[in-house]
């Protein structure tokens, strides 16, 4: 079960080739946590780059 959060990573990056850096930089930068926590954690703070950037878009308009 632990390593699904790998595998939504790598699904996540072939839907959006352009946060990869983002995430091999969270990979390097956390050597000392397992690859399902770096996992974990860089999705949740993706889900929420996503929804501030929606919540930015829809203050603009």
């Amino acid at each position: 079960m632990p390593a699904d959060y790998v595998k939504l990573a790598q699904t996540y990056l072939q839907i959006n080739p352009s946060r990869q850096q983002s995430y091999f930089a969270a990979l390097t930068r956390f050597m000392g946590e397992s690859p399902t926590t770096i996992s974990m954690n860089w999705l949740k703070a993706e889900y929420l780059r996503q929804k501030l950037t929606a919540k930015e878009r829809d203050c603009v308009s």
